[in-house]
């Protein structure tokens, strides 16, 4: 369910990238602002990266900025099905403090190459933690 949910968001931005002629300005993103293993269930917010703020936007769109911070980055490649090996590194690895995670701002995924064109194999996620 979340891959569909994943690409249902993904169609709707990028149908309107092309109704506003507006290019990405680097790969798309998720910020992960819940995430439950045992119910399987996860809320999120799909982006792609603008050069500036995106203006006249529908209803079920809506621009932002994210803040500049460091991040602790654990680089996934494979199919998106086993980023949860990503996820359980950075956790476990949070846990032995070698990093400190800086809960104020969300985790989030880049998805560094295009899933239509890449084999599933070959697809490169990056899976970021703010750092305090």
């Amino acid at each position: 369910e979340f891959g569909q949910a994943m690409r249902q968001a993904m169609g709707r931005i990028e149908r309107w990238l092309q109704e506003a002629d507006a290019d990405p300005n680097g790969p798309p993103f998720s910020l992960v602002h819940r995430m439950d293993v045992r119910r399987r269930r996860c809320v999120f917010t799909l982006g792609i990266p603008l050069s500036g703020l995106a203006t006249n936007l529908p209803s079920d769109l809506e621009s932002g900025f994210l803040p500049k911070c460091d991040v602790y980055t654990v680089r996934h490649i494979g199919a998106y099905r086993h980023l949860g090996n990503a996820w359980a590194a950075a956790s476990l690895r949070q846990r032995h403090r070698v990093f400190r995670h800086n809960r104020v701002l969300l985790p989030f995924e880049v998805y560094e190459t295009p899933p239509g064109s890449t084999a599933e194999a070959n697809l490169v996620t990056t899976v970021n933690f703010p750092m305090l």
